[in-house]
């Protein structure tokens, strides 16, 4: 397995639905050059706090996200 075979999308396409389930947010922070292009090329946009290396990225998991389909 590569890079771009699919299987981070998998992944957080697995945790999204699980979260969808048993809560109304989804909040992580990732590296922003190591990880956060990952979540941009995904539909998401990370802020640059608390810490500006690693932006803070929320998903409204109740329906309302256009990035949540």
């Amino acid at each position: 397995m590569t890079r771009r075979d699919g299987v981070g999308r998998s992944l957080f396409d697995a945790v999204r639905r699980w979260a969808a389930r048993r809560a109304r947010l989804l909040e992580w922070q990732a590296h922003h050059e190591r990880a956060a292009p990952f979540y941009e090329r995904l539909g998401h946009r990370g802020d640059r706090c608390p810490q500006p290396d690693d932006p803070t990225f929320l998903l409204d998991l109740t329906g309302t996200d256009p990035a949540f389909p």
